[in-house]
């Protein structure tokens, strides 16, 4: 029975242990064992070649063998292992990328509107003027007689500032204290006191249409902001310092989209 000697062993186990560095180490070393081994013969045993032959070929043969077995064996393990690294890595890749792209067929939603970019429609105005219809038919402010009519562009005399000018409303007769309605439904935009024309109201009547109370006691109006609705008290009748040699009257103008019209035009619209 061939008994393997104990180096050659451990550089198969080196070998099969996946040692390569190791096992190119011991190599060396058995070899350079049987270079001296050979030498150390080859002084003892000069008279004998053929019979330092016959003791070393088995030794060779026997060296030669394990070092391919070794070889073969480290290779092929070393060949396992980077497929096995290969496959294991193949498959965590896998399983990640299907982690990270299936999604369940019940967590889809589908059909849902864009809307990034829509706003909310201004319905501010329609709003307003839905609480502001204008009321058909508009009244007089007060249940008397013109006195004075509108004169759009021709000049009439005026016996207060003494002077030709435009007369831009109409006059109505009446006293100190009597109320002023509002002639339609609107908003109050501005209440101020005039030097010629006394404590005056505007009053927007949508549509573009803005009517000015004029001569009004101070105190008794509206306030700016609020809504009033046709036939409403606005004020009462005060002093038009402008007009005053003209007797106490009260004084009303109207301007559609920023040009002075005839008020009395309104009432037979």
């Amino acid at each position: 029975m061939l008994t393997v000697p104990f180096s050659i062993q451990y550089i198969i186990y080196s070998a099969n242990c996946g040692g390569f560095s190791l096992f190119i180490v011991y190599v060396r070393y058995f070899v350079s064992r049987i270079t001296l081994g050979g030498v150390l013969l080859i002084q003892k045993e000069k008279s004998s070649k053929k019979k330092l032959l016959k003791k070393l070929s088995p030794f060779y043969i026997i060296a030669a063998l394990c070092i391919v077995s070794a070889l073969g064996v480290s290779l092929w393990s070393a060949k396992f292992r980077v497929k096995t690294d290969n496959g294991e890595s193949t498959r965590k890749t896998e399983q990640s990328v299907t982690a990270v792209y299936t999604v369940p067929a019940a967590d889809i939603v589908t059909d849902v509107p864009d809307t990034r970019r829509e706003t909310a429609p201004d319905t501010s105005k329609t709003e307003e003027e839905t609480r502001l219809s204008r009321a058909a038919q508009f009244v007089k402010p007060i249940d008397t007689d013109g006195i004075k009519a509108f004169s759009g562009d021709t000049l009439v005399m005026s016996k207060t500032m003494g002077d030709w000018r435009t007369h831009n409303g109409t006059d109505y007769a009446g006293n100190i204290g009597d109320p002023v309605r509002a002639v339609n439904n609107g908003r109050v935009t501005r209440v101020y006191d005039d030097v010629l024309w006394g404590t005056t109201v505007e009053i927007d009547h949508l549509d573009g249409l803005t009517v000015r109370y004029c001569g009004l006691g101070k105190g008794s109006t509206v306030s700016e902001g609020d809504e009033v609705k046709i036939n409403d008290k606005i004020g009462n009748i005060s002093e038009i310092p402008a007009e005053s040699a003209d007797g106490t009257h009260f004084h009303i103008e109207a301007e559609k989209d920023g040009k002075y019209i005839d008020f009395e035009s309104l009432l037979t619209a």
